[in-house]
């Protein structure tokens, strides 16, 4: 195991995904690994290669705009009503398209914005992926790791 992947425990992890966190319980981190070509290595065989897209899987809350209760937004946890600007401003890139991100994987708009404020990163991040598979991981990290498959085995065993 790495130095640096001792403070961290894995929540979940698939061929594709790897969900961990820190083992004081802070920085829930998801890595969705996407085939991106081949090399050849030094026996002649083709082995896949991949980008490691890395992302944080942040809580959000849903607060209703004080000057239009009909209207709820999409902001980070940590927001109080006494930050300087307009409660809209501090509202997720990718809110304004939760109807189409819900309606692409068959799920009520409702039921993933709050998927996005549950305390399970695992509800979270299930949440992200719904977004990242509608709009593309490259939203989340334009600066994947590029990883051959040895590579990617070695970190994420």
């Amino acid at each position: 195991m790495a130095r640096w992947q001792e403070d961290w425990k894995t929540i979940y992890q698939t061929d594709t995904e790897w969900l961990r966190i820190r083992t004081n319980g802070t920085e829930p981190t998801l890595e969705v690994a996407q085939e991106v070509g081949t090399y050849e290595d030094e026996n002649g065989d083709e082995c896949p290669t991949f980008d490691v897209y890395r992302f944080d899987i942040e809580r959000f809350k849903l607060v209703a705009d004080p000057e239009d209760y009909k209207t709820t937004y999409l902001v980070p946890d940590a927001y109080t009503r006494n930050w300087p600007h307009r409660l809209s401003s501090y509202e997720e890139w990718f809110a304004h398209d939760l109807e189409s991100v819900a309606h692409s994987i068959g799920e009520n708009p409702l039921v993933v914005a709050e998927w996005f404020t549950s305390d399970d990163p695992h509800v979270r991040a299930g949440a992200y992926m719904a977004v990242a598979g509608y709009h593309g991981l490259a939203n989340f990290d334009g600066d994947p790791l590029h990883l051959t498959k040895d590579e990617l085995d070695k970190r994420w065993s």
